[in-house]
């Protein structure tokens, strides 16, 4: 590129160098016409071969700088085009980069609600068990206690028909020691049962 830049200024240098020195011989040759108005034949076929020549020198020269445009604008469209090829594929790496970053975020956060969801879920359940727990051991002490109501109900039912009975004297005395023992026994295990409470 830099050679390129060297080239084309001494070329432009060049054309500026043959351009002034054209006109500088146009002028010394027109002083020289006028002076010499007597030898028309030589000097207008030397001034015409010369003329021709610059035409020709300064076509080549033209010809030469726009060879060298040519291969300016070519090589900066290249350069232009590898530039955009460089950033397009920047952009596609960084654009692929954030919708890794942003997928591996979603998939943290998505692990992280399924975990909570999963703890909860089971704190649910632990809570739920221990209810469950709570209302079967509830259900069994109150089936318990309605049995041991039920059966002093019945005792004293049983009691209150013997004692009945052996007030009415149709108890046999056995059975009237029985009663007794049984009334003491009641009332120890009804003694028992409050201090219990």
């Amino acid at each position: 590129m830099m050679k390129v830049m060297i080239g084309l200024l001494v070329l432009i240098m060049f054309i500026a160098g043959c351009k002034d020195s054209l006109s500088k011989n146009n002028a010394y040759l027109m002083s020289n016409k006028t002076h010499k108005a007597k030898q028309p034949s030589d000097n207008s076929i030397k001034l015409a071969t010369i003329n021709n020549n610059a035409k020709v020198n300064i076509a080549k020269i033209k010809s030469v700088n726009n060879i060298a445009l040519a291969k300016l604008k070519a090589q900066s469209m290249k350069n232009l085009a590898q530039i955009h090829a460089a950033t397009a594929l920047k952009t596609a790496t960084i654009n692929i980069t954030e919708q890794k970053q942003t997928m591996r975020i979603k998939t943290y956060i998505f692990m992280a609600i399924t975990l909570v969801t999963l703890v909860a879920l089971y704190v649910y359940y632990l809570i739920s068990q221990r209810n469950r727990e709570l209302r079967a051991k509830m259900h069994e002490e109150k089936l318990k206690h309605d049995l041991e109501l039920k059966e002093r109900e019945y005792f004293e039912k049983r009691l209150h028909k013997m004692i009945d009975l052996a007030a009415d004297g149709k108890l046999p005395v056995d059975m009237q020691q029985e009663v007794i023992h049984s009334l003491q026994h009641q009332n120890q295990k009804l003694i028992d049962t409050k201090l219990a409470q």
